[in-house]
């Protein structure tokens, strides 16, 4: 993760702010809800990228979070040995002069 500014730290505390806000009034348990900067790496630009990671409870409630966010379901799925895990993801657009955000919801499938 690269070092925030003051600026990219309040947008950040804004998108999870927003991200648990919509969570919350949908009735979504998250277990968790994470915001950082990144740099995304174009070759010839060193673009940076908020990104904001949520992981919800349930599969349903994941699925319910991705839809209201317009996400995109993931082909594949991360596995621990234990258990797998399905993943949506998507981008928001740069507001002004704000950075591109990338969105991640996750939840355990069940056994």
């Amino acid at each position: 993760m690269a070092l925030v500014t003051a600026g990219q730290g309040a947008h950040l505390a804004e998108l999870v702010g927003v991200t648990a806000l919509i969570a919350h009034v949908f009735d979504i348990r998250t277990l968790d809800v994470r915001a950082g900067v990144d740099h995304l790496d174009l070759e010839d630009v060193m673009l940076g990228v908020l990104t904001v990671d949520v992981v919800a409870a349930q599969v349903p409630d994941a699925a319910r979070l991705a839809g209201l966010l317009h996400l995109t379901e993931r082909l594949g799925h991360h596995d621990d040995d234990r258990s797998a895990w399905r993943c949506w993801s998507g981008w928001v657009a740069a507001a002004d002069r704000g950075l591109p955000v990338s969105l991640h919801v996750t939840a355990r499938q069940p056994a």
